[in-house]
């Protein structure tokens, strides 16, 4: 489930962060933070009834959207969600 994830975000998150930076370079707004990228691990994927909340803000984790870096987006929101303390 992760991979197919990830390979979703590769082949869509280049074009929006190109299009967001440029409006926002257009209309001189402030820099976005990164989109939040759901990040699964074998608990979930196993589990015979799977609950997804969305609505989360990332309020800045990581910084400014500067990146189109995937791997390191998930690895951020992976250690945040996946590590039984959230």
């Amino acid at each position: 489930m992760q991979a197919e994830l990830k390979e979703l975000y590769k082949g869509s998150i280049t074009g929006a962060h190109q299009e967001i930076m440029a409006v926002i370079a257009e209309h001189h707004l402030e820099q976005v933070t990164h989109p939040l990228l759901i990040c699964t691990h074998t608990e979930y994927e196993e589990a015979k009834l799977k609950l997804m909340f969305f609505g989360q803000e990332t309020n800045d984790w990581g910084g400014e959207w500067q990146t189109e870096d995937i791997d390191g987006l998930l690895k951020m929101y992976h250690d945040f969600f996946c590590s039984g303390y959230c």
